[in-house]
């Protein structure tokens, strides 16, 4: 059975305003599957410390095409506004942006891009659990004086649990780069 999962974010601050333009909490990175292909986003969401931007720096350190690059660590503008409404957009906030947390030193440069539209959001756990599987949707929701907002017009974003106990960051890069790919071109898992 397929399910919702929810996200609580910022509300918009404008409330007539009928497209997305709000942040959430986690990383976001343009990830490079291909050689030629373009970039999606890939929504890292998680508790802190669970390992996000870890797993974000792999993923970029780690890209055979060098192409790989940080939206936004930590907190991750998001937006519906673009050439494609039915695109949801990330996108990197000054004066944050360009710069990704190294545990043990601190916010370091990187690669990174303005903008990618988002393929897929993923929740760090590190309790070994079930299979993996990409049935649910994330549906990003705002809490507003403890009445639910639901976004206008926000597209499904396939979403799916990884558990990063047990292997090394650059085995996960090389993981969750494969999984990425098969959702991008159909696969559910």
């Amino acid at each position: 059975m397929d399910r919702q999962i929810t996200m609580r974010m910022n509300k918009p601050s404008d409330e007539t305003h009928s497209a997305l333009d709000a942040r959430v909490q986690g990383t976001c990175v343009a990830l490079a599957v291909e050689r030629d292909a373009p970039l999606y986003g890939l929504m890292v969401l998680g508790p802190s410390g669970i390992g996000k931007s870890s797993l974000a720096l792999a993923l970029i350190e780690n890209c055979p095409f060098q192409q790989t690059a940080l939206i936004g660590d930590d907190m991750v503008a998001l937006s519906s506004e673009g050439a494609d409404k039915d695109v949801l957009y990330a996108k990197g906030l000054p004066p944050i942006e360009g710069l990704i947390e190294v545990r043990g030193f601190g916010p370091a440069k990187t690669r990174h891009v303005p903008l990618a539209p988002i393929g897929l959001a993923m929740a760090l756990s590190d309790q070994a659990g079930e299979r993996i599987k990409t049935t649910e949707n994330w549906v990003p929701e705002f809490a507003n004086n403890g009445a639910d907002w639901r976004a206008p017009a926000v597209p499904n974003i396939p979403f799916l649990r990884y558990c990063v106990a047990n292997f090394a960051w650059c085995d996960h890069a090389f993981r969750v780069r494969t999984i990425f790919r098969s959702v991008l071109s159909g696969q559910s898992g």
